[in-house]
């Protein structure tokens, strides 16, 4: 992967600065540390970060048609470029490299901006089209890579990164309200908004142009679950089982060296299992505590199916060091505020895996695709009792009903200003939506100062969830809570989250789950495919029966956890205390400091607040670099 930015002007009159787009680019660096290349023409400029992992000779950017009318930045992989390439070639097409860059520079010219159509795999770019005097640029299926953009004076700037954005000359460094208050419900950001006003992202599946100083935007795909596949249960494991095959190979393709991060969970045990198939021996990396046991249980597992596959495996023990140096790093490579508290153990496995590979594959997009999240069960007990009766035992049934009930948000049920749209909604709906919370509207309320107060509010996050929740695209149950994750969890927060921790040291992490061949025809699969009996990602766990042992098969989902009060209680706690109580608090512009530091009081005191207050704090060291241009704690 690499790092991707420009500069485009309205007027071809206009010039662009070198020196701007250089340091731009230079912002990109730990994405792309093998070279950098620049082309500037009049009112268009265009920069890349390279970090080389096809034609290691040939494959530098930008990159430019026969007759350089077309010229291309690009972040990601295309792993179907060979087939392309060929296609191509019978239409008189030349090719002067053998990277998957040029690819679609031709595809281009052959096709216009329908190009994106026939890609297969994860990519940012922008095409610079001379003939049409026109920017395109466009970002992956699932959002796997980013895109950033703004227009500001009469020219579109965008890059793979938002520290990007703070080298535009006077360009005004303001947070974003609305991103903040998002934050604070979802612990994540969604598209378009992001932290830093007036720069926005590029949702997944879409695409922009930008001519004579109009901007556009479009979405180009999504995927569909209402045309279910036929067939018997064979079948339908015949074609699911070929397709992930077929995608986690057509993965390994690389000139430098790869592997895997290990979990010990049966996603990423599949993936090792189906790379060990083609690989002589594939290296493996695991993450684990030094404070907490259920964390080296999951460490236990992951070694189990490193001996099983023998495996070149590596660990990397979080001991709590100098947590702070950690957090700033983070949350300054994180580009936003970090509310998912595996972006830390990440980006130190990410470290590990540098020292051994350039490459590699995760297990994310399982869960999301095939129900493997824990809510989706109780979700469809309250929804459809009857039918789900048999998932819990009865003495947990009530235990399970008062907590859905405990998270429907409080606003929900008095807030007349959304009765409309509460009558729109199904009880399970709600109840699905309730577990998302990291504040709700009267604790953000609460937490605001008197001039932020009255604009929180969970009307529009709730009209988000309703868009995509209740998308013509989707009509049974579990499949809108899974394509409302796959929009909002996995393309905001995971996917996020897996780039910007890898990137931070220079290693590209691929997604095989989400290959789109692959997602269409888990998308189009019925539901018993995804649950049966109690059991989720049914189908996966009966097609990899002859790769996985069957300890790992029938082990319960655990959740990744980071051990957050471990670190707050013993780690930071004066750190904090320093922080909240500092009367240069640079959040007080948006929050009460003597609800932060009651807040904090609770915490201390035993309540379950740890998730919140690493949030807020993250908040505060995000200011500090983004908007202060602070270098260090």
């Amino acid at each position: 992967m690499c790092g991707i930015c420009g500069i485009v002007a309205s007027s071809a009159d206009a010039q662009v600065s070198a020196d701007v787009l250089g340091k731009m680019n230079s912002r990109l660096k730990h994405r792309g540390p093998d070279d950098q290349g620049t082309f500037i023409r009049n009112q268009v400029g265009l920069a890349h970060s390279r970090l080389s992992i096809i034609d290691l000779a040939g494959g530098q950017q930008p990159m430019f048609s026969e007759d350089r009318q077309v010229a291309l930045v690009y972040n990601g992989e295309i792993y179907n470029y060979l087939s392309l390439k060929e296609e191509l070639e019978k239409k008189q097409h030349r090719f002067q490299t053998h990277s998957d860059t040029e690819t679609i520079v031709h595809l281009y010219e052959q096709e216009g901006e329908e190009c994106l159509n026939r890609l297969r795999g994860a990519f940012a770019f922008a095409i610079w089209d001379e003939k049409e005097q026109k920017l395109f640029g466009a970002r992956d299926r699932f959002g796997i890579k980013p895109f950033y953009y703004t227009v500001f004076n009469g020219k579109l700037y965008f890059s793979s990164e938002l520290k990007s954005f703070l080298e535009i000359p006077d360009f005004p460094r303001e947070v974003e309200f609305k991103a903040l208050d998002f934050f604070l419900r979802f612990q994540f950001v969604p598209a378009p908004l992001t932290f830093l006003q007036n720069v926005y992202r590029l949702p997944a599946a879409h695409c922009l142009s930008f001519q004579k100083g109009e901007l556009k935007l479009r979405q180009y795909w999504d995927l569909d679950y209402t045309n279910k596949l036929t067939g018997s249960a064979a079948e339908l494991e015949e074609g699911f089982s070929q397709l992930l095959e077929e995608s986690v190979k057509c993965r390994l393709m690389s000139e430098v060296p790869l592997g895997a991060y290990l979990s010990g969970g049966i996603d990423s045990s599949v993936v090792v299992g189906l790379m060990s198939q083609h690989l002589d021996r594939v290296k493996t990396f695991s993450v684990g505590f030094a404070q907490t046991t259920d964390n080296h249980t999951e460490l236990e597992y992951a070694r189990k199916i490193a001996r099983h596959f023998n495996t070149d495996h590596h660990e990397y023990i979080v001991e709590p060091g100098d947590l702070k140096d950690l957090l700033f790093k983070v949350v300054s490579h994180f580009d936003e505020p970090v509310g998912d508290m595996a972006a830390f153990p990440s980006y130190l496995l990410s470290e590990l895996a540098k020292q051994h590979v350039t490459v590699v594959l995760t297990g994310e997009g399982a869960d999301e695709l095939l129900g493997g999240y824990g809510v989706y069960q109780k979700v469809l007990q309250s929804a459809e009792g009857v039918q789900y009766g048999a998932l819990l035992p009865s003495s947990l049934k009530k235990q399970v009903f008062a907590l859905g009930k405990k998270l429907i948000p409080a606003s929900w049920r008095s807030s007349s200003s959304l009765a409309s749209l509460k009558a729109q909604m199904q009880p399970h709906a709600q109840h699905y939506f309730g577990f998302s919370f990291l504040l709700s509207e009267a604790e953000r309320r609460n937490l605001y100062n008197a001039e932020y107060q009255a604009q929180a509010a969970d009307s529009e996050a709730l009209e988000l969830t309703k868009k995509y929740y209740f998308s013509p695209t989707v009509s049974d149950t579990l499949d809108r809570m899974l394509y409302l994750d796959t929009k909002l969890w996995l393309a905001e927060d995971l996917l996020m989250k897996v780039d910007k921790m890898t990137m931070a040291w220079s290693v590209e992490a691929r997604v095989p789950y989400l290959d789109h061949h692959f997602a269409e025809y888990v998308a189009r699969l019925p539901r018993e495919q995804k649950i049966q009996g109690g059991v989720s990602k049914y189908i996966l766990k009966k097609t990899m029966q002859h790769v996985i042992p069957e300890e790992i098969l029938k082990r319960p989902k655990h959740g990744f956890t980071v051990p957050i009060d471990h670190w707050l209680m013993n780690n930071l706690t004066d750190f904090i205390d320093e922080l909240f109580n500092d009367p240069n608090l640079r959040i007080k512009k948006f929050f009460n400091q003597q609800q932060l530091i009651s807040l904090w009081d609770r915490c201390r005191a035993g309540e379950d607040l740890a998730r919140q207050i690493w949030s807020l704090v993250s908040v505060e060291i995000w200011y500090r670099i983004f908007i202060e241009g602070e270098q260090s704690l």
